[in-house]
């Protein structure tokens, strides 16, 4: 095994959280813009800008957070700040006021899960 390896979220918490951020943000827009401000770099969110810009209804908020997640996640030392940037915002979320009301309680499950991987 790589050292890098020892970075990388586990399989369990990279699952968490591809199911936790897109219900923390109420669009797509706003998981890319809560992927940016984690320190993700554009070049890993353009391609779904381009994809949102060219057809909307082509993609999801979990497809795009599995994908810039699984790519993050293979950064190993490179990513480390990044994963712990998401890590934080994911746990310190505290208005789940502002989710879609559906999303309020899964979210709040998963931010606990989240919190005891």
């Amino acid at each position: 095994m790589a050292h890098n390896d020892a970075y990388q979220w586990p399989p369990e918490l990279l699952d968490l959280l591809i199911e936790l951020v897109p219900r923390l943000n109420r669009s797509k827009e706003g998981v890319l813009g809560f992927l940016r401000g984690a320190g993700v770099s554009e070049d890993l969110l353009a391609p779904h800008r381009h994809q949102l810009a060219a057809d909307k209804s082509a993609v999801s908020k979990y497809k795009i957070v599995r994908a810039v997640l699984s790519r993050i996640n293979e950064q190993g030392d490179a990513g480390l700040g990044v994963r712990r940037e998401i890590l934080k915002r994911t746990i310190e979320f505290e208005d789940f006021s502002t989710l879609w009301p559906d999303d309020r309680l899964p979210a709040q499950g998963l931010q606990a899960s989240v919190r005891d991987s």
